[in-house]
């Protein structure tokens, strides 16, 4: 059995014990007006420290910074502006630029521009030189021609002589009227002879009607008796070359050396002979 000494000293240990593990009070002391004066002014604007682990990060990063070469500079070339005009020397500073004579460049294009004029094409087919260059005296009788359209072709036709012109027929069945005039004439042109008419007319002394394809044409197509008249000349035999244009045709009658220029197609102007 315990003493009553003992259980007493057992029990003041135990008391002593439970206050050793009784919770601290957490209620943070009060303050009145004079101590919260008496605080440091420095406390409303104090910084925050970083933590252990960004520290380090931000120092590593500055040391590597420091040791490592910058990145390189984008450069843009610069892009030429374009100057258009002349440059002048103006005696402050541009006196090796080259003094441009205006009168030059008058009338002509700007060298800026870049744009040079095509020349006019020429002619896929060549004009056969035998016509010669007589026809080519009025530009405007070339340029009413245009191109040749084809090569040219010779036949062995005929052809008869009129009071005011001459026919010509190519053995393709083609015959030419051309009524001469004093400052231009006239030409009628058909693929075919069109059928005789039937009808007579008397020629007057030394002249003849003409016959046969000859014939059927002066007969049928209005204007024709009219402008060449009747024939001087039996029908003859004629080395003939024919060279088309887009709008006409040369002709070149070999045996008398005459040219004739055409323009139009069924009926239309006649020039020569050349």
């Amino acid at each position: 059995m315990y003493s009553a000494k003992r259980f007493r000293w057992i029990a003041l240990s135990l008391l002593l014990a439970a206050c050793s593990f009784a919770p601290a009070n957490t209620q943070p002391p009060t303050l009145d007006a004079a101590a919260l004066a008496a605080l440091p002014k420095q406390l409303a604007t104090a910084e925050l420290s970083p933590t252990p682990d960004e520290s380090e990060r931000a120092a590593t990063q500055a040391a590597r910074r420091l040791t490592e070469p910058p990145p390189p500079t984008a450069t843009i070339p610069p892009t030429p502006t374009v100057y258009v005009g002349v440059f002048v020397s103006d005696g402050g500073g541009l006196g090796n630029a080259p003094v441009v004579d205006l009168s030059r460049y008058e009338g002509t294009l700007t060298a800026s521009t870049g744009f040079v004029p095509a020349p006019t094409p020429a002619c896929l087919i060549p004009v056969d030189p035998a016509f010669g260059d007589r026809w080519r005296g009025d530009p405007a009788l070339e340029n009413a021609l245009g191109c040749p359209t084809e090569p040219p072709a010779a036949y062995i036709g005929t052809t008869q002589l009129f009071e005011r012109g001459v026919m010509y027929y190519v053995p393709t069945g083609e015959i030419y009227t051309i009524a001469f005039a004093p400052t231009g004439g006239r030409f009628w042109y058909v693929p075919q002879a069109p059928p005789d008419q039937g009808w007579i007319v008397p020629a007057p002394d030394g002249l003849r009607v003409p016959r046969f394809g000859f014939g059927a044409v002066w007969k049928a197509l209005d204007g024709v008796r009219s402008s060449v008249g009747f024939a001087r000349l039996e029908e003859a035999a004629a080395s003939l070359t024919v060279q088309r244009f887009d709008r006409g045709a040369l002709i070149r009658d070999v045996s008398s050396g005459q040219v004739f220029a055409l323009i139009g197609s069924g009926s239309g102007d006649a020039y020569g002979p050349f």
